[in-house]
């Protein structure tokens, strides 16, 4: 089997990187915080220190943090994977960062030697822990098919979508229809409990009727379970949630297409995935 690193063992990372070791991939981890390694190297897994280490024992690395400066630290930092040395490497990039973002990365990548795969995941970590993940992928036919045993272990559907950035646009798109969707059932709750129907029952009969959309579906998770079983609470969820949507906002400028209703999501979803009731005072939720 192709050798395999993960770096970023967060939300998403960790259960991807769970899902690797489980099916016998040689695999080595990093994240800055040693005690969420533990865990996948009891699975089998080998840790390091620094990113530039892995470089050393993985012909493919999957990045899953937080966005674009954390993805560069990663490459280009003291310790990053563009100071290993080592030529030929595949790195993917699974976390949403946007198109230019991540074209910018790869022809700096070029420069090392490096081949980018632009990866962004959908399915939350309900589907990372199942390895059921979504994969929407740009880059180059013969990367993808190096990683996509890889893949193939920690997702069941991958789609292609075009060269580096594709990914990203197809990631955006989905974000900003399931995201925006929040905005509008959330609106369909108040008013049902305003006019004396309970929340539970709307959502059954949202899901036997027209109104039925994956965000109807998980409805418990999204308005109340999401924010309590995040890492970092229900701030950590709303600032995961109102970045992907200000980036669909900023493609949508990049390419003078307006996208009202996803502005005005970007501003609302946010507050309403962190946060216990539809109009919440202003003040923040603390993590525990």
């Amino acid at each position: 089997m192709t050798s395999w690193g993960m770096i970023g063992l967060g939300e998403m990372g960790h259960p991807m990187a769970m899902n690797l070791a489980r099916a016998g991939f040689p695999l080595t981890v990093f994240d800055p915080r040693t005690e969420v390694m533990e865990e996948v190297v009891s699975a089998g897994a080998h840790s390091v220190d620094r990113p530039a280490a892995m470089a050393a024992q993985a012909d493919v690395i999957g990045i899953v943090v937080r966005d674009e400066n954390q993805i560069r630290h990663v490459l280009e930092g003291d310790d990053g994977l563009f100071h290993s040395g080592k030529q030929g490497m595949l790195v993917i990039v699974h976390s949403t960062i946007g198109p230019t973002a991540c074209q910018n990365i790869a022809a700096d990548a070029a420069k090392a030697n490096v081949a980018i795969l632009d990866a962004p995941i959908s399915g939350m970590r309900m589907r990372a822990e199942t390895g059921t993940l979504t994969f929407l992928v740009g880059g180059d036919t013969d990367d993808l098919e190096k990683a996509r045993p890889g893949l193939s272990a920690m997702g069941e559907r991958i789609f292609h979508l075009g060269s580096i950035g594709a990914g990203q646009v197809g990631k955006l798109a989905n974000n900003l229809v399931s995201l925006s969707t929040v905005m509008v059932v959330a609106e369909g709750v108040a008013l049902a409990e305003a006019g004396g129907v309970d929340e539970e029952d709307l959502i059954e009969v949202l899901q036997a009727s027209s109104g039925d959309s994956w965000i109807v579906r998980n409805w418990e998770f999204i308005r109340h379970r999401w924010r309590r079983e995040h890492p970092l609470g229900g701030n950590g969820v709303a600032d995961m949630v109102g970045k992907d949507l200000r980036l669909a906002v900023r493609l949508g400028e990049e390419l003078r297409l307006p996208l009202p209703s996803t502005a005005i999501a970007s501003q609302l979803v946010p507050l309403l995935v962190g946060r216990d009731a539809l109009f919440a005072d202003n003040t923040p939720e603390t993590n525990a």
